[in-house]
């Protein structure tokens, strides 16, 4: 917090703590001039010492309470900055993340959900459909808190990927050359 910033927040609380003492100059005033008739004098004093004892306590409860809030703007301005460096983070990473998983990043909820309710056949990987059958006891409905960040799909998505492109060259590395030209029209050498 700047101290242009307290400079800022303290003069209301100055304007009102100069007519509080202004209230109860008047209220002293009004007492004094009471007191001449000293036989209604001492119960009134007595109301009008409450009452002024009442204000005081609220007006300090209240500069607390400014004191307070104004302590606590620096703490949230720090998690401010925090929260823009992980959002920093977060669209670099979506920036970087693996083309399966960019379509899952914009899905709908409701589109999420009926993925997770329907097998993959598209891969010949069956621990991948185990851990399809894992992702539904996943909660439907993530908190805005997890939204972006790595998630079991996502985390399948990746192995997926990776399996297939392991299976595509071991299936290339395990041919002869022949078989390869005529499978995949690859021309070798």
């Amino acid at each position: 917090m700047d101290a242009d910033d307290d400079s800022r927040a303290t003069p209301p609380l100055d304007a009102a703590a100069a007519a509080f003492k202004s209230q109860v100059m008047e209220l002293q005033d009004l007492v004094l001039a009471r007191s001449m008739f000293p036989a209604t004098a001492l119960p009134e004093l007595a109301n009008v010492d409450a009452l002024v004892t009442a204000m005081e306590s609220q007006v300090e409860t209240i500069r607390r309470r400014l004191q307070e809030e104004l302590d606590a703007i620096p703490k949230a301005k720090k998690l401010i900055q925090r929260s823009l460096k992980e959002e920093e983070k977060l669209q670099h990473m979506f920036a970087n993340l693996a083309s399966g998983m960019h379509k899952d990043a914009f899905a709908t909820q409701l589109e999420q959900s009926s993925s997770r309710m329907l097998p993959r056949f598209d891969s010949s990987f069956t621990e991948a459909n185990e851990c399809d059958v894992k992702i539904k006891d996943e909660p439907v409905a993530a908190p805005r808190v997890h939204e972006g960040r790595l998630t079991l799909e996502k985390v399948n998505i990746a192995i997926n990927e990776v399996a297939s492109y392991a299976e595509a060259n071991a299936h290339l590395v395990t041919c002869p050359k022949k078989s390869c030209q005529k499978i995949h029209g690859i021309k070798l050498w």
